[in-house]
């Protein structure tokens, strides 16, 4: 089986209006930015990916074989396409070709930047009556994290969660030391990149 085409299909997602203008600050309009990868064998299977990636990335895939990108370094969104494929191929979950099934459901959460503790609390305001149950945020050394988990955990319903990533410029101890006083709150659900 080899890799004869990849396509690319560019999609814009648009922020929320209330949170519109700290996102853009963040991310400008490239973090509107996201493509579907669908990338085609000469068997005729088709594999689904999404995320970013160059040309210069996508041109490394053409004329190999899927099996050949196993931990593949290059890019998250087409080595979705690849374990795709694979599993495909083989008739199996993909997941059974980097471990053992974990959940038969995908949770859903909503996303968000550091922004003032009173901006984090209308956040979870507003997509917990959206009806989700988690958000996650890139925490920063420019807000104070235990000052917007306070104003969060105020407005939080008893259900909702926080998935905090820290991989904004913290070091291992301070990263650690947070994670530990974050903890004392019924809202810290999860971090993400809590070793630099």
């Amino acid at each position: 089986m080899r890799i004869t085409d990849i396509e690319e299909h560019p999609i814009t997602l648009e922020f929320n209006d209330w949170h519109a203008e700290a996102l853009m600050h963040f991310h400008g309009s490239s973090g509107l930015q996201r493509s579907i990868f669908i990338a085609h064998t000469d068997t005729g299977l088709e594999g689904l990916g999404e995320g970013r990636a160059t040309p210069e990335m996508v041109e490394q895939y053409i004329g190999t074989d899927p099996f050949d990108w196993i931990d593949d370094p290059v890019s998250l969104a087409l080595g979705k396409a690849m374990y795709d494929l694979m599993g495909k191929h083989l008739g199996i979950p993909a997941h059974k070709l980097f471990g053992r099934r974990v959940r038969d459901w995908v949770p859903m959460g909503s996303w968000t930047v550091s922004q003032p503790p009173a901006a984090m609390a209308e956040e979870v305001r507003r997509f917990s009556a959206m009806g989700y149950t988690w958000m996650k945020y890139h925490t920063t050394p420019f807000q104070n994290v235990l000052e917007q988990t306070a104003a969060m955990q105020e407005v939080a319903p008893s259900y909702f969660k926080v998935h905090y990533d820290f991989n904004g410029g913290r070091t291992n101890d301070d990263i650690l030391s947070l994670i530990r006083e974050v903890a004392e709150f019924p809202i810290a659900g999860m971090g993400e990149d809590v070793m630099n």
